[in-house]
């Protein structure tokens, strides 16, 4: 077993990327070098790049896509742009890969280990601590974020069973009164050149839906989104979807199509159609259209808005684990 590496570049990440990717633990969009590479280009500019990769027989089984920001080392991303972080680990090489990563990072210079986004299914939560503790460290973890997700079933009409009675009433009841407000549609784009042209009526439904999505999106955040929905929906991993009444566009989801999950990554709807709940029904169809399309997951992401329970999503967790030397 060789030691851990750095590598020099996100062409490199990439290349060890594809070794690894059918075997690793936690395989998520938000770990891929693809994503994170745009993160980076945007968000990563007062930090050292510290990729680590752990190979054996000229195979990855590891990977740590970390940063270091003047002493304090995090995963490549942030909370408000990626749901998820993690080690991107063979399944049957943590025990190696957790030790290798500690002792690698014993012989640098940090005095913090800020881990954010982890799942809560992730050996990284079990591993690391012990190992740390070893090593004369101390640690924290703690609940960050709920995650909601929901299991699909084979139809739409078994979703609606499994909903409690309260909220498959409502939905129902939201899904017929839409159906009388007029002429409604509900369209998709997958083609990068149409989303492209499209993403500036994606923004205006953002921003308008509150201050808060207002202030988030930024002109840099913006350029972020656009590049983001150009490079996945390149590798058929986006979707960008807008419900219309009457030919106005009144609400619009950008969902990711990873494996067999669709995820909720961002939305926005026109206050003036709130009568309609245009927002849930539009996230709703996505999820309907999910199921035809044999997905098994659909992950509403971070956050705990009602909306996500309404819709049949469960708990599951993001974890912070803090480890100071």
């Amino acid at each position: 077993m060789n030691n851990l590496v750095k590598l020099n570049d996100f062409q490199e990440y990439a290349v060890a990327w594809e070794d690894i990717k059918g075997s690793c633990f936690t395989n998520e969009l938000f770990i891929t070098p693809l994503w994170q590479e745009i993160w980076f280009k945007y968000f990563g500019a007062d930090s050292e790049l510290l990729i680590l990769s752990l190979h054996e027989n000229d195979i990855t089984v590891g990977i740590a896509p970390l940063i270091n920001k003047s002493g304090s080392v995090t995963f490549i991303g942030d909370t408000d742009l990626c749901d998820y972080s993690d080690f991107i680990v063979s399944r049957n090489k943590k025990n190696i890969f957790y030790e290798k990563l500690l002792h690698y990072l014993h012989d640098i210079e940090w005095h913090s280990l800020d881990l954010k986004s982890i799942p809560q299914e992730s050996p990284t939560l079990d591993f690391l601590p012990k190992l740390a503790t070893d090593l004369g460290y101390t640690y924290t973890i703690s609940k960050e974020s709920a995650a909601p997700m929901t299991v699909l079933p084979n139809n739409w009409d078994e979703f609606l069973l499994n909903l409690s009675k309260k909220s498959r009433h409502e939905l129902k009841r939201k899904l017929r009164r839409i159906e009388n407000a007029g002429s409604v549609k509900h369209i998709n784009y997958t083609d990068p050149l149409e989303i492209q042209r499209n993403m500036d009526d994606f923004f205006r439904l953002h921003k308008s839906s509150s201050v808060a999505k207002l202030e988030f999106m930024s002109g840099e955040k913006e350029n972020f989104f656009r590049d983001v929905a150009n490079a996945l929906s390149q590798k058929n991993h986006l979707i960008l979807s807008f419900l219309e009444i009457d030919g106005v566009r009144v609400s619009s989801c950008i969902i990711f199509d990873y494996g067999d999950t669709r995820l909720l990554y961002n939305s926005g709807y026109d206050p003036s159609y709130s009568e309609f709940s245009v927002g849930l029904v539009n996230k709703s169809l996505a999820i309907k259209e999910a199921i035809l399309a044999g997905k098994s997951h659909f992950d509403f992401l971070r956050g705990a808005e009602r909306y996500k329970y309404e819709l049949g999503g469960k708990d599951r967790f993001v974890f912070t684990l803090t480890i100071q030397r």
